[in-house]
């Protein structure tokens, strides 16, 4: 090793001593961390927590993307497994359905092996989906509750091939997304089951491609009360929005194309149009904008859409750039804050981001921070919209993420990607 090599070594070496000295954070402020917990194999889809007070999350594989089960993570970490999936399970494919599983036609059902799942888990962790498939294009979407019990089963009356199962936060909706199995488009064949399972609704989008819907990409509101979609090939030319009911309330094109990006409580941002404004569409089609003038932010909304964050990522004079006026004539009843998230950054820092609580109260900060050279640590900071600090740490870990758990300002860091490590945090 060179000289300049066992510098550099030794020089990281102090830097994580004098970290370990320092005093940890996490007490200030009510601030307390109730567990770490490492994760082997690794999770995903991580819920907020339930009713029981655990959060649901998928286990994969080792070392691969394929779903082995659903857990439960309580505030303790206590991990308990939920459900695992069975290598040798097999379903069963009516008689009538054997030629859709690629078999010839035959008068029993014939139980064939499944060779694939994917695992939708309801935001709030009351629920989870899983969508069992077989050879050719059959399957099965089970829909159960946290604890595992099997709420409904059912095969959609086509059954031509999954493209998409889409959960409501409350886990009270859930939708079914078919494909032709002559082309890799989605949406051509969508059913709509209550908590229950009882069909709501069907459609069948016919057989050309652009009259199908972007399902995939859509939004489902927290209470199932609507769902919407893109529809068209070509980046999706048209929104298409779906009560309760699972019926087209209505279909309008605002621009050539559009994207549906975040769900604000019933307004949904849309990406379409002049990159100079910020697209909203509400739930009765009525599309409003706000000027962004060349400025960087972002806005993070409150559930009840009664605070507006303005994330600054680029500095500005937010009064004079007469903002304000334009996101209030978008969320009428809010009051607005703004957080500079690059002024918050630790010296040397870089990647800043920023996550809001619930009530659009707290928010936590994120970056990357430099510890000596070539060697970086994450940098996570809790503050109030006053910009106070309530508590900080870091981590050597440059994948970490921070999601907020309930409808408080309990908050979770995740680390990587899949998540291999959780730390939860409780305010007290």
């Amino acid at each position: 090793m060179s000289h300049a090599a066992r510098a550099n070594t030794l020089l990281t070496l102090i830097a994580i001593f004098l970290l370990t000295l320092a005093p940890r954070a996490a007490l200030s402020a009510g601030v307390t961390p109730l567990f770490d917990l490492k994760l082997d194999p690794p999770v995903v889809s991580i819920s907020e927590l339930n009713s029981s007070g655990a959060l649901l999350a998928v286990r994969l594989g080792h070392g691969s993307n394929v779903p082995t089960g659903v857990v439960s993570i309580d505030k303790r970490g206590r991990l308990t497994s939920v459900e695992e999936f069975s290598s040798d399970e097999t379903i069963t494919v009516p008689s009538k359905r054997l030629a859709i599983a690629g078999l010839p036609p035959g008068d029993k059902s014939v139980r064939l092996p499944v060779v694939e799942r994917r695992v939708s888990v309801s935001g709030n962790g009351e629920t989870y989906t899983v969508a069992a498939m077989t050879k050719g294009a059959y399957y099965e979407v089970r829909h159960k509750d946290k604890d595992g019990r099997l709420l409904f089963m059912t095969a959609p009356r086509d059954s031509f091939g999954l493209t998409a199962v889409v959960v409501s936060f409350d886990g009270s909706r859930v939708l079914v997304a078919d494909e032709n199995p002559s082309g890799p488009l989605p949406g051509q064949r969508l059913y709509f089951y209550d908590a229950e399972g009882a069909l709501l609704a069907e459609h069948d989008m016919g057989p050309d491609p652009l009259d199908w819907l972007n399902v995939s990409e859509g939004l489902m509101a927290k209470d199932g009360g609507y769902f919407v979609a893109t529809r068209g090939k070509e980046g999706g030319e048209s929104v298409v929005f779906f009560d309760s009911g699972g019926y087209i309330a209505w279909e309008k094109r605002f621009y050539k194309t559009h994207k549906l990006l975040e769900d604000l409580g019933g307004i949904f941002m849309v990406d379409g149009g002049s990159r100079t404004f910020l697209s909203y569409v509400t739930a009765t089609g009525e599309l409003r904008l706000i000027e962004r003038a060349g400025y960087g932010f972002d806005l993070a909304v409150s559930e009840d859409k009664d605070r507006v964050c303005v994330l600054m990522f680029r500095s500005f004079d937010f009064v004079k750039s007469g903002l304000e006026e334009r996101i209030t004539q978008v969320f009428p009843k809010a009051k607005v804050t703004v957080v500079d998230v690059n002024a918050l950054l630790p010296e040397g820092g870089i990647r800043p981001g920023a996550v809001v609580a619930p009530d659009g109260k707290a928010f936590i900060h994120t970056s990357l921070a430099p510890v000596s050279k070539g060697v970086w640590q994450a940098s996570v900071g809790y503050y109030d919209m006053a910009k106070n600090e309530l508590w900080r740490d870091r981590f050597f870990d440059t994948a970490v993420s921070a999601l907020f758990t309930d409808q408080s300002r309990c908050f979770a860091l995740t680390f990587g990607y899949p998540v291999a490590r959780i730390r939860y945090y409780e305010m007290r």
